[in-house]
């Protein structure tokens, strides 16, 4: 017992050290990477409140005025070649001229800012969110893996009721995920309940101005009596994530609209949702994924993807 300890509290260290230096937790934005992906996150969450069902004017200022900032420090430090940079200010400019096109004043100080943002790199047009219709988003669904596969978005506007029976199809589909070792740990709760949708969508957080359009929740778990030793501590979110990719690929299939919602939360969070849901304590949370029938349009984040050459080595 006492080695394991040992070897619990070294494998604990290990991993906090790793992530306290190289992540944005304390040394924030002091590298190229972590200022970069503060971006694009920053730059995501307005795509996002761009797609809205029922857009908010003026919405994400705060969000808008660090994006901004942290735009500017990387154009001084690193130029403005970079396509993810690039991309971000596109989406500025693109949240500027939507408020313009419907006559909607913009806070005047966060005006001033985009304003020298966008004169700084005039040849950086606005970006366009994408308007797809129902029959457009899944028409690629018995298509070719390649197709399909393209196809498939985050959907954040839901209209409509979808079956019990349609999920579990889309749960039997995904069941071909492999696993480390087929131990197959995932575990499927399906949330329909209203009451308890609202409380799992207050407890997760990410999903303000879409959330309540859900029809069900899903949530994924792992069971971690299905693994052995502490070499295995991280494999329930390697098998989690595989799982999730699959199930999505499946509720597309079906026709279902989804949306990951992470589950990034703190402890007292984290005991809430097993409790509302009864899932046991040897169970460790994935994600949840918000679905229901898509409208008939609906609004697509660009959500830019890097270049096959950046993440190929």
């Amino acid at each position: 017992k006492q080695k394991i300890f040992y070897m619990a509290c070294k494998s604990f260290f290990y991993d906090l050290k790793r992530y306290i230096t190289y992540s944005n937790t304390i040394k924030i934005n002091d590298t190229e990477k972590k200022l970069k992906g503060k971006i694009i996150a920053e730059y995501h969450a307005i795509e996002k409140g761009l797609t809205m069902p029922n857009m908010r004017f003026n919405f994400g200022k705060a969000v808008l005025n660090d994006l901004i900032s942290n735009c500017l420090e990387y154009n001084e430090k690193y130029g403005f070649n970079d396509d993810q940079f690039q991309h971000a200010v596109s989406v500025i400019a693109e949240y500027k001229h939507k408020h313009e096109i419907h006559d909607q004043t913009l806070d005047f100080d966060l005006n001033n800012r985009i304003t020298v943002l966008l004169n700084l790199l005039p040849e950086i047009e606005k970006s366009n969110q994408h308007t797809i219709t129902k029959s457009l988003y899944f028409q690629q669904t018995r298509s070719s893996f390649d197709l399909f596969s393209m196809s498939r978005h985050s959907l954040r506007n839901f209209d409509g009721h979808i079956s019990n029976e349609l999920i579990e199809k889309s749960v039997k589909l995904a069941q071909t995920a492999p696993s480390a070792c087929n131990r197959q740990p995932i575990k499927v709760y399906i949330v329909e309940n209203k009451d308890k949708i609202d409380q799992l969508l207050a407890l997760q957080t990410g999903n303000r101005g879409f959330g309540y359009l859900a029809d069900k929740i899903i949530v994924l778990s792992a069971e971690l009596a299905k693994y052995a030793g502490l070499r295995e501590r991280n494999l329930s979110y390697v098998d989690g994530g595989i799982y999730t990719m699959n199930l999505l690929y499946a509720l597309h299939f079906h026709q279902i609209g989804a949306c990951t919602l992470n589950w990034c939360v703190d402890v007292e969070n984290d005991r809430k949702i097993h409790k509302l849901i009864n899932i046991p304590d040897s169970e460790v949370v994935i994600v949840l994924i918000a679905c229901g029938a898509a409208p008939e349009e609906f609004n697509l984040a660009c959500s830019k993807r890097n270049d096959v050459s950046i993440v190929t080595i």
